[in-house]
């Protein structure tokens, strides 16, 4: 099984809605399966956007950008360094970071598949757009995300 360093989610996205704040439920944007490690990128019912990897002791760990609004276009970028940090950026600002233990990424081997704009088998669909999707197995550098969001991405059109 392969061992993931790190890794790099770039995503552009929309939300006309979100989960009702009085649920545990959320709105998936990307999830990554489980067979090489596990990831995501959501929005809970309380408009906090959420980059989070689950590691192999079984626990989620994660950084959030509260109060997302919604019908804005965000540019949301996720971080992964192994036994480092999960950093996420929100438009061409870095909003926060989680220091992670040296854990593999937690991987199964049934495996869950990976989904956009949805979480397998659960009441977590985005019900909005989501546009430029790239997944990088590196690290994006901080130069490379503000230049992303200052080439304009997408106009939601």
């Amino acid at each position: 099984m392969e061992n993931i360093n790190s890794f790099t989610f770039s995503i552009w996205f929309i939300a006309s809605t979100f989960p009702s704040p009085d649920s545990l439920s959320q709105c998936m944007i990307l999830y990554k399966g489980s067979l090489h490690g596990e990831a995501s990128i959501h929005i809970t019912g309380t408009n906090q956007l959420v980059f989070s990897a689950k590691l192999a002791d079984g626990n989620w760990y994660g950084c959030t950008v509260n109060n997302i609004l919604p019908n804005k276009i965000y540019h949301v970028v996720g971080r992964y360094i192994k036994g480092n940090e999960l950093d996420i950026w929100l438009n061409d600002s870095f909003k926060g970071t989680s220091s992670i233990p040296s854990y593999n990424l937690f991987t199964s081997t049934g495996g869950t598949n990976s989904t956009i704009g949805a979480y397998s088998g659960y009441m977590a669909f985005f019900n909005s757009v989501i546009d430029d999707i790239c997944i990088y197995n590196r690290v994006s550098s901080d130069a490379e995300i503000q230049s992303i969001y200052q080439q304009g991405g997408w106009t939601g059109n």
